[in-house]
């Protein structure tokens, strides 16, 4: 059987979706998008002279790399999310969501959300921790579609295409990020439309919200092409609209 058929550019990641939904993430994701999973994960304090370092987190039952966790699409490195839920601190409804920074066999190295390496609290602060339940779920699928979905709405050939033009390329565009907070956007409607049962409740009120900045950053979506943003006529909904 083929591989499923996948963009070689996504314009967003897991923690790009994380950032806007905060702890809805650990319910958005789906249980069956499971990267790695555990409750034998090590985290050592800070100034431990242990080489793994206090935002390091180990597990010796679990090889995330081969699990594919922080996967490269393309040529770049998709970012994944950890779900930590316990032991204390990390008790509660949600635990507690970092960003993957790097994996390496069995260890993967946290920071905090859209934050720098090494910046803010270390996840165990100044006790190690043993037996650290955790869980590395994925929206992946999810983005791949909104990505796809935008490329049709603004002409982007993904660099998979057979019918790829290099100018029309993720890589030829001035910024790539002009998609980031679209495709981010978008994704989220489409997964708290899937969980959204009635029309009231706090889905159903983010759900609307979440539809409304898609629809005004959808307008204003330009994409500019070239290094210097003058390689071709930028794109934009409404002239690709035109061109049909």
């Amino acid at each position: 059987m083929p591989a499923p058929s996948t963009l070689q550019s996504v314009y967003c990641t897991d923690e790009d979706i994380l950032v806007r939904c905060n702890a809805d993430f650990a319910v958005l994701a789906p249980a069956w998008q499971l990267l790695a999973a555990g409750s034998d994960g090590v985290l050592v304090p800070t100034g431990s002279t242990s080489p793994a370092g206090p935002w390091t987190l180990q597990s010796a039952s679990v090889d995330f790399a081969a699990n594919g966790v922080n996967a490269a699409v393309g040529t770049s490195v998709f970012t994944n999310v950890v779900q930590l839920t316990g032991p204390a601190p990390f008790k509660g409804a949600t635990g507690q969501l970092f960003a993957i920074d790097s994996v390496n066999g069995n260890e993967i190295t946290l920071r905090r959300p859209n934050q720098p390496l090494y910046q803010g609290q270390p996840p165990s602060g100044s006790t190690q921790l043993a037996g650290v339940t955790f869980a590395v779920k994925t929206v992946y699928p999810q983005i791949d579609n909104a990505c796809y979905t935008i490329n049709e709405k603004f002409g982007v050939l993904d660099e998979g295409s057979p019918f790829s033009i290099f100018w029309k390329q993720p890589g030829y565009m001035t910024d790539v990020r002009e998609l980031r907070e679209l495709a981010t956007l978008l994704t989220l409607c489409r997964l708290y439309a899937s969980e959204v049962r009635v029309d009231r409740g706090d889905f159903a009120l983010k759900l609307k919200e979440f539809q409304r900045d898609y629809a005004d950053c959808e307008q204003r979506t330009i994409i500019r092409w070239g290094p210097f943003g003058q390689g071709r006529p930028a794109s934009t909904k409404f002239s690709m609209n035109m061109m049909r």
